[in-house]
């Protein structure tokens, strides 16, 4: 549906025929949320988290994010000896890699410039909107035994589909850039998020 979303966004904008159903304006969104990471060569992760925000209007919005990771070895990962024997990895063989993620937060506006319906088999309107959002961010990061902070930024596309007037499944792909001490050296360290939220709206009409 995001895909969908994004085409349309693209489209020349159209007057609405009738006006927005679920309105967003003076309303405080909260999100609680699950994760993984994407494409993480060394560690995949798991997130437990959630997101604050106050609609300024059905478009704009400022909120905060945070949330708290756990990771794992990256399962097709292999450690190979020199004499080209592999094994699976021990974590504790991994204290120098980048991405073994402790926790996150950030800061966030957020744009919605994109609000639609679907029918779906004319049995049932889906109401949707697409939301973008960017702000700085804070990553809590192991090397070794110790835990580290890096500053950063956030950015996240994501999608609102509205099961009623206060209540939306929230979908958001995220990625978060923070600058990491990698042996020694400092490199900016990305690492990409899928998660999947359950949004409550609170005030307005």
């Amino acid at each position: 549906m995001i895909l969908v979303a994004l085409v349309l966004a693209a489209a020349p904008p159209v007057p609405p025929v009738s006006g927005r159903m679920f309105p967003l304006g003076g309303r405080l969104e909260l999100t609680p949320s699950l994760g993984i990471s994407l494409g993480d060569a060394f560690f995949q992760k798991a997130s437990v988290g959630g997101r604050a925000a106050w609609h300024l209007g059905d478009e704009w919005a400022i909120g905060v994010h945070a949330a708290k990771t756990l990771s794992r070895v990256a399962a097709p990962l292999a450690v190979c000896a020199d004499s080209l024997e592999c094994s699976a990895p021990e974590a504790t063989r991994l204290s120098q890699a980048p991405g073994d993620l402790f926790a996150l937060a950030s800061a966030e506006v957020e744009w919605s410039p994109l609000y639609g319906k679907l029918s779906l088999l004319a049995e049932a309107i889906v109401h949707f909107d697409v939301h973008v959002s960017l702000g700085p961010a804070v990553a809590m990061y192991r090397i070794g035994d110790q835990l580290q902070l890096g500053a950063g930024g956030r950015a996240t596309l994501g999608e609102r589909v509205y099961l009623g007037p206060r209540t939306a499944l929230n979908l958001e792909l995220s990625e978060l850039v923070y600058r990491a001490e990698i042996r020694g050296s400092p490199a900016w360290e990305p690492q990409a998020f899928f998660s999947l939220g359950m949004t409550w709206l609170f005030g307005g009409r």
